[in-house]
């Protein structure tokens, strides 16, 4: 997450974290949001930590009228049901590393 982190500032990239227990990325000095954001506003939505709040979203609802938005599953994070559903909805992009 960290060297993602870097790569995304240093490439003039506006970076928002969210995370239900971490409050600050000391390191970074970046506030953790708790609640969720409005997922259409952003280009990239990186999941990075399986919590189960990240299992319950719907991304069929959530993204009616979004275009262009990459979902990048860097941990095995979503489920089956959600990849597939991400995969249905032609303006989301499904990209992800340490899956068979």
């Amino acid at each position: 997450s960290e060297i993602f982190y870097d790569e995304a500032i240093k490439n003039g990239a506006e970076v928002f974290a969210h995370d239900p227990l971490v409050k600050f990325w000391e390191e970074k000095k970046l506030k953790i949001e708790k609640n969720f954001f409005d997922l259409e506003g952003f280009d990239i939505i990186l999941f990075a930590v399986e919590h189960p709040e990240y299992k319950k979203l719907k991304f069929n609802k959530i993204f009616k009228n979004k275009k262009n938005v990459l979902i990048f599953d860097s941990n095995k994070v979503l489920s089956s049901k959600q990849i597939n559903d991400i995969k249905k909805i032609k303006s989301l992009k499904y990209l992800s590393i340490g899956r068979g």
